[in-house]
């Protein structure tokens, strides 16, 4: 399959021994990639983390052999990739919370391994890179066909196969189809054609998924593989490998597609002329990603100058890039706010723009510059009358090109390790056998010792991603509800995770949503809210979950913080805009609720419904001058009432099918003819109907903090009645917020402060 190579670029292996320790050092460098094409991901929901734990304690054979063979490794633009591990590991932020150490853990881990993988890939001799070829293939056809069979035996799975995620695994099974491309396009051996096998299944996958960039990246590739070879008979053997592979690309992008339509049915009527079926949120389509990516890096530039020097760090990309997101990308990327989950960038969908927003100047240009290193040796690669080297050259353009789309090199569980040693075998230019330089010899060693640092934690990312899927199985499983026993085996599944990872935020946020959903007091969740926020301060959800807690303990500042730190992330998000008019509304302020209520129409039209809804409720609570203006927005007429006027309404509303409106309507008239009879001296009649306005508010219990407004007032009319001990029992606990001062009556709050019931 091998022609001569007339200038070694390799280590040089001339013994039968160094032969099989080459072949020996080649499956290792195979074996990373080979664990994560079994099973060990499974149903894990932190595939990536935990994947990074697997390939990093796989890689220490891999580590023990280069310490054993010591060959003297030496690889073109090994300093520049050192450099980018001396600016992730000695990183200056890593000290200062906030920082999201499990991802900064798994970002050096991966880096770690990265570096065994370099040096490992480049110190394969000539039949070592054969072998290494060879498993690129058959894993890329483990990966595809697994996915396959896996999705026929269970459709929901949806082509996710061994790495639990499209993406990541057209990632991994690209630089072997590409591999088995090169070999169809350039060997002499006839029986090379078995080869096809992994880029036509691979040109299947990513058509039918579809994955537009493993798609993208194996045309970039095969075309730049024509240009090099052009005018010779190996450069029209390219143009028909790759026209072959096209051509089931489309097939299968055209099997998907009407799939997709007999899944779908018939459009109806409203589904032809909108394109979607009334009232439903539009379905993602498969070029989204596109729009997504465009925006993501038009804020990459703000990221990266506000980070100039030190970048944001090693793996810190989701902690920090949420305030940079553009507002049309979050509607996108959470199809119209149908999503049932807070979204996510977690990075920048490119690796040659991450490494710079992650290590800065002082990492990302020594990053940049490595790749171009490896470009330019792949591209040389493509002329030589290897096909070994010829193949790793088309891998690794390829994966170079996918690193524009993705990040197959800082992210995903299996294609950095692939790609790493790739690149090593391209690079490398050492030698097993000769006189050997100490410096040299002592990179393996280092190299080692720096991932035998991190492999307690990849052992604890491995656990606490054996935990989590644990968990998302009992998820699957309990439909009915959350019950006593399911609650507890929860939790203790959650200990698990949070004993292996106690800094993942992953679990952290489960646990605190377990806790809230099973009625656990506010107290009991807040500090796990917080730890989440001490480790990603721009976690919305996190912040949400803070102002509720706030809120519902009458902090309304804080409260109103959490909520302008989130409204800052995403100015959009329902949930939220509602959560700030119920803010407003608790405060109790006109101005903050007109500001609530601005906020909520930059989504559109309010509802009426809602404002209906939350007009009836202040009333319930006595708040007339808050809950009049929300009903006058939808009916001018309830803009001023009268008492008279307000019971005439109760029972209208009442015969109308609206009675928590109707309740409304006459709590105000008792509300209102009490402030008449306190204000003219009858503060015995203004007693009963005040009493008479708390009975209803009573019917509404799940109204939080009762009627305060009313419960102040009456205290007021009983104390002018003569009645301060019964004053003092009506307020009870309640300590009233400013707003509630301000809108008291003035003879309400004069007596309430003559009677020192108000405090200094």
């Amino acid at each position: 399959m091998t022609l001569a190579d007339p200038t070694p670029t390799g280590p040089v292996s001339d013994t039968p021994r160094a032969r099989a320790l080459d072949l020996v050092q080649a499956c290792l460098t195979l074996l990373p990639a080979a664990v994560l094409a079994t099973p060990v991901l499974r149903g894990v929901p932190t595939h990536v983390s935990a994947g990074a734990g697997w390939a990093g304690l796989a890689a220490l054979p891999a580590a023990a052999a280069l310490i054993v063979r010591r060959p003297e490794i030496r690889v073109r633009g090994l300093p520049l990739f050192l450099a980018v591990i001396a600016v992730a590991v000695f990183h200056g932020e890593r000290a200062q919370p906030p920082f999201d150490t499990f991802d900064a853990d798994r970002s050096i881990l991966g880096l770690a391994t990265g570096l065994v993988m370099l040096l490992s890939g480049a110190s394969l001799g000539e039949r070592g890179r054969a072998l290494f070829v060879r498993g690129l293939a058959i894993l890329s056809l483990a990966w595809v066909v697994g996915a396959f069979v896996d999705t026929l035996l269970d459709t929901e799975r949806s082509l996710a196969g061994m790495l639990e995620n499209t993406g990541d695994l057209s990632e991994a099974a690209l630089p072997g189809a590409l591999a088995g491309l090169a070999v169809v396009a350039t060997g002499r051996n006839p029986a090379r054609v078995a080869w096809l096998a992994a880029p036509l299944l691979y040109a299947a996958y990513v058509g039918f998924v579809p994955v537009y960039a493993g798609v993208v990246s194996m045309v970039v590739a095969g075309a730049a593989a024509s240009f090099l070879a052009r005018g010779s008979s190996r450069g029209r053997t390219w143009g028909l490998a790759l026209g072959l592979v096209l051509a089931v690309v489309m097939l299968a992008t055209g099997a998907r597609a009407i799939a997709d339509r007999t899944a779908a049915g018939p459009p109806t009527a409203a589904g032809t002329a909108l394109g979607t079926t009334a009232g439903e949120p539009a379905p993602p389509t498969s070029l989204g990603g596109v729009e997504f990516r465009l925006r993501t890096w038009q804020r990459l530039p703000a990221l990266v100058r506000d980070h100039l020097w030190g970048g944001v760090g090693p793996g810190q990309f989701a902690r920090t890039f949420p305030p940079y997101r553009d507002p049309r990308e979050i509607e996108r990327s959470s199809f119209g706010r149908s999503a049932p989950y807070q979204t996510e960038v977690e990075h920048a969908h490119n690796d040659w723009l991450e490494g710079v927003a992650e290590f800065g100047l002082l990492g990302g240009l020594p990053w940049i510059a490595f790749l171009v290193v490896a470009l330019l040796r792949a591209a040389a690669a493509l002329r030589e009358r290897d096909t070994t080297r010829t193949a790793l050259g088309l891998a690794a353009i390829g994966m170079l090109a996918n690193a524009g789309f993705n990040s197959p090199f800082l992210e995903g569980p299996a294609a950095p390790v692939l790609a790493f040693a790739t690149f090593g075998a391209l690079l490398g230019t050492g030698r097993t056998s000769g006189p050997r330089s100490r410096r040299a010899m002592l990179l393996p060693i280092l190299a080692g010792v720096l991932l035998i640092l991190h492999s307690i934690r990849a052992l604890d990312f491995i656990r606490h991603g054996a935990a989590l899927s644990e968990l998302s199985y009992r998820a699957a499983v309990d439909i009915g509800g959350i019950t006593g026993h399911i609650a507890s085996e929860k939790e203790r599944i959650l200990g698990r995770a949070l004993a292996a990872c106690p800094d993942s935020v992953v679990a952290l946020t489960e646990r605190a949503a377990l806790l809230r959903d099973t009625g656990a007091e506010d107290e009991d969740v807040a500090p796990i809210w917080e730890r989440v926020v001490s480790r990603r301060p721009n976690r919305i959800e996190a912040l949400i979950a803070l102002g509720n807690i706030a809120a519902r303990q009458r902090r309304f500042a804080e409260a109103r913080e959490r909520y302008e730190a989130a409204f800052a992330l995403d100015p959009l998000l329902p949930e939220l805009l509602a959560n700030m008019l119920t803010l407003a509304l608790d405060a109790g302020t006109v101005n903050e609720m007109d500001r609530a209520l601005e906020r909520l129409e930059l989504r559109g039209p309010i509802a009426p419904g809602l404002l209906r809804k939350k007009g009836a409720e202040q009333l319930l609570m006595g708040r007339p001058h808050l809950g009049l203006p929300l009903l006058a927005r939808v009916e001018p007429r309830f803009a001023a009432l009268t008492a008279e006027e307000a019971r005439a309404l109760a029972g209208e509303l009442a015969d109308a099918g609206a009675p928590i409106l109707a309740d409304g309507m006459a709590l105000l008239a008792n509300q209102l003819w009490a402030r008449e009879h306190a204000a003219a001296g009858r503060p015995h009649d203004a007693v009963r109907l005040y009493r008479q306005a708390l009975a209803v508010s009573r019917r509404y219990a799940a109204l939080e903090f009762g009627a305060p407004a009313v419960r102040l007032e009456l205290a007021g009319a009983l104390v002018l009645d003569g009645d301060e001990q019964g004053a003092r029992t009506t307020l009870g606990a309640l300590v009233p917020t400013p707003a509630e001062l301000i809108a008291l009556p003035a003879w309400a709050g004069q007596a309430l402060l003559d009677a020192g019931l108000l405090g200094e």
